[in-house]
């Protein structure tokens, strides 16, 4: 096995695990086993993986823009530094996804064998903190029992669904019908753990999941590429538009019939999107939103102990309206060409099967990204890098079907 593939395995076998007591600990982890992982493949190969060009320009562009938001932006002592550690992240994945197309298919095997390694003893631990009320997040944490559930759990239920995505090929395609059945157990299990956290979106996506998947593989495969190209671009650019007519037409932020977490992303949606429209082609500066302007708008929920207060949120908790705000219609062009990038390469992935696998990866990463998370938290962001790294890799053995 590559000396580089050893030193990325901690990542894969532990990270599941490990986000099950310390919830951000993937950008750490990716971060350093990732750098580590090059570093190993320099010493065995003497030379960094081969990685076009383009990579780079579009890197540097991105970096330069986010940078140069410095000039305008709402949150000035931030910009700079949120800027080169995206940067690095995007570097260090593309050297990584170089790394790994140099993989025989017996390694990717060992890629699987990890990937399916870390979806059992994450599960493990996340059943053992459910079960005796989180003792070792507490232990971690300092002590922290008082910390609300989602805290704990959303985001270990986010990395075991992604794990869990990832390690398909390597269970289902030309498998037995005891490997099929086991993994559709698995999954019966990650919807249970799911709806025993507190996240209402992570809880839709995982019960679409399999509608998703199945809707995929009964269209054309050249139309689900299509069409998922076409959502997505669509969705980024109409996003904003859609918030605010959400807010203004449906009166859901003041609905008693949905749960304040559906009401307050209906409202901080709107506030977004709003601000976006002020400065729609450049935007308010990259990770500006922490800073976004409050206006005294006011929340409409009510909480309880508490009276009014005002709309406040580190982030729109939706990267549409996050790009368009930071980053306005430039950035949105940008992001909208990644999409096409991202769009031809699964296309020349010659097994049509794997081309449909890798749009519902793409869709599932992407449907993340709509309610939860900020799309620039470090965790987040190096999350969705390794699983583009690694979603590249199952893509690969999806389209060789070996057998782990």
């Amino acid at each position: 096995m590559p000396l580089f593939l050893y030193a990325l395995a901690p990542l894969l076998v532990l990270a599941p695990a490990l986000s099950c007591v310390a919830p951000r600990s993937m950008a750490a982890l990716y971060l350093a086993f990732g750098t580590l992982s090059l570093i190993a493949y320099f010493w065995q190969n003497r030379r960094l993986p081969a990685i076009h060009k383009n990579w780079f320009y579009a890197i540097a562009a991105f970096v330069g823009y986010g940078a140069f938001s410095q000039l305008w932006t709402v949150n000035p002592d931030e910009t700079m530094t949120k800027a080169f550690e995206l940067g690095f992240l995007f570097t260090l994945s593309v050297f990584l996804y170089g790394a790994v197309q140099d993989l025989s298919e017996a390694h990717i095997q060992r890629v699987g064998q990890m990937i399916v390694a870390g979806l059992m003893l994450g599960s493990g631990v996340y059943l053992f903190e459910y079960f005796n009320d989180f003792p070792l997040y507490d232990l971690v944490r300092g002590g922290h029992s008082a910390d609300v559930a989602d805290i704990k759990q959303n985001k270990a239920v986010f990395l075991l669904a992604l794990w869990f995505y990832l390690s398909f090929p390597f269970f289902v395609p030309n498998k037995t019908w005891a490997y099929r059945i086991f993994y559709a157990a698995l999954y019966g299990l990650l919807v249970f753990m799911t709806f025993v956290s507190k996240s209402a979106s992570a809880q839709i996506i995982i019960v679409a999941a399999p509608f998703i998947a199945l809707a995929m593989w009964i269209l054309p495969k050249r139309l689900v590429l299509a069409t998922t190209l076409a959502v997505t671009i669509l969705t980024t650019v109409a996003m904003p538009f859609g918030a605010i007519w959400v807010y203004s037409h449906t009166g859901w932020a003041t609905n008693d019939a949905l749960n304040n977490s559906v009401k307050s992303r209906v409202e901080i949606w709107n506030q977004a999107a709003s601000r976006s429209f002020e400065k729609p082609l450049l935007g308010w500066g990259l990770d500006a939103s922490p800073k976004l302007p409050n206006r005294e708008d006011v929340s409409v929920l009510h909480y309880a102990n508490s009276g009014p207060r005002p709309i406040a949120h580190l982030h729109p908790h939706n990267a549409p309206i996050q790009i368009w705000f930071e980053m306005g219609a430039l950035g949105v062009a940008g992001f909208i060409g990644f999409f096409v990038f991202l769009y031809r390469r699964i296309m020349a992935v010659a097994d049509k099967g794997a081309q449909t696998y890798g749009a519902f990866l793409w869709t599932a990463a992407f449907l993340y990204t709509l309610s939860i998370w900020g799309i620039w938290q470090g965790w987040f962001t190096a999350t969705l890098c390794f699983m583009a790294v690694i979603g590249s890799v199952a893509v690969g053995h999806f389209q060789s079907r070996a057998k782990i």
